[in-house]
């Protein structure tokens, strides 16, 4: 099989960059594992306040069915429950599921998006465990409840999020709570970098008190912070934000039946038990991280830059990578929202236009227009998954600027890895 670009995932950045590739004519082919197209959209509401009113309620599933009807009636083919489990030179893939064999493409663009980190908990091998991400899954696509009351492990944007998304749902959210202090858990555990991360979604906070708290304490007085909330429960959407007290057992007999917690000081150390208290569902979110092997087995560099999540692949401002032809967008490059990675997705599919058709200064006006509204998407997001991306993403610009290239653009030693000091 060839195509002029073939396009590793069918989520929000990957749609969009095929829409618009296909706009310009050229033949795409889209790969994605997963039956339907849509990505991480397909489990999205929310409302984004940034918005005007009439504007602000983000239903991603309905996105999802929007961009795949453009793309599908711009000629885009679209291949799920397709795997990509090699990338040879020349930009030869490796195809196994509903399609097998073999794929040729002229430009590959990786849009392979991001994975939930896992969080253990004791007793989380139980029925009624799972991730925030399969709730909100489970929720807002299949329409189906995870339980009836349900405790959310760990304080993020994300875990935020999905807790209002259950409530909205009619589900009983009994509160949101800490994974419990250790190694594996590390600053997930830790209350004031916990409330580093929750200033990252103030913006979305229902209740201007708990807006001005997160955006105050949430910078360098976070230790402060993390001192006072011991003092009272905070509630966001009406759910108890438990940032002194962690979960630190789940029980049940064949299924989740109940949770076991525990306080938590200020420095992050266990303090004594708490009675238990029932639940027949448990979310656990640790954060999300770039999905890069694909990245990898294509020759591209990883940089590991926590400010953006984890290793990511070097990338230029076209979204190009070192290796010629092959270009990302979406979460592989750091962890954002779905408007900012259709955003990419469309600067991308400029690059790749640009690369592919020569397009001289059509091309660069298409870069420039794809760029601009790339930043605005990023100004009006309503979560900052992290609050140090831009220092990282200046950080992945200067490697780019000093990268050491071979004359056709790609890595003469092959993959390499560089990191990224926070």
């Amino acid at each position: 099989m060839k195509t002029d670009v073939a396009i590793v995932g069918a989520g929000p950045a990957g749609l969009s960059a095929a829409v618009f590739l296909a706009q310009k004519g050229l033949g795409v082919t889209v790969l994605d594992e997963y039956f339907i197209p849509g990505g991480r959209l397909l489990g999205q509401l929310f409302e984004n306040p940034q918005k005007p009113p009439g504007e602000r309620l983000w239903i991603g599933r309905d996105i999802a069915g929007k961009l795949k009807e453009e793309a599908c009636g711009s000629g885009v083919k679209i291949l799920t429950g397709t795997s990509v489990w090699n990338i040879a030179p020349g930009r030869r893939l490796y195809l196994s599921g509903a399609v097998s064999g073999e794929m040729e493409a002229g430009a590959l663009l990786l849009a392979t998006g991001a994975a939930e980190r896992a969080v253990p908990v004791p007793g989380w091998t139980l029925p009624g465990v799972m991730s925030v991400g399969a709730a909100q899954v489970f929720t807002n696509l299949h329409r189906v409840r995870p339980g009836k009351r349900v405790a959310v492990v760990g304080i993020d944007p994300l875990a935020i999020s999905v807790a209002g998304e259950l409530k909205k749902a009619g589900v009983e959210v009994v509160g949101i709570y800490l994974p419990p202090p250790g190694v594996l858990t590390g600053r997930l555990g830790m209350p004031p970098e916990v409330i580093g991360s929750l200033s990252r979604s103030a913006d979305m906070s229902p209740g201007a008190l708990l807006k001005a708290a997160a955006g105050i304490f949430g910078g360098r007085y976070r230790d402060l912070g993390a001192r006072l909330c011991g003092l009272s429960t905070m509630k966001i959407w009406g759910i108890p934000l438990h940032l002194r007290r962690a979960v630190v057992r789940i029980e049940g007999e064949d299924s989740v039946e109940r949770i076991v917690t525990a306080g938590v000081s200020h420095c992050g150390r266990q303090q004594e038990e708490c009675s238990a208290i029932d639940v027949d569902a448990v979310c656990i979110s640790g954060g999300l991280y770039p999905l890069a092997e694909l990245a990898s087995l294509a020759g591209c560099p990883l940089v590991d830059v926590p400010q953006l999540g984890g290793r990511v692949p070097l990338h230029g401002p076209a979204m190009e990578t070192p290796r010629a032809g092959v270009f990302v967008a979406g979460n592989i490059t750091g962890i954002e929202g779905a408007p900012v990675a259709m955003a990419q997705g469309t600067l991308a599919g400029a690059g790749i236009w640009s690369y592919l058709a020569k397009a001289g200064k059509a091309g660069e006006k298409e870069l420039e227009l794809a760029a601009s509204r790339l930043e605005r998407a990023r100004e009006e997001a309503p979560i900052k998954f992290f609050q140090e991306a831009p220092e990282g993403r200046k950080k992945i610009s200067l490697l780019w600027a000093g990268r050491k290239q071979n004359p056709e653009g790609g890595v003469p030693d092959g993959p390499q890895s560089y990191s990224v000091p926070l």
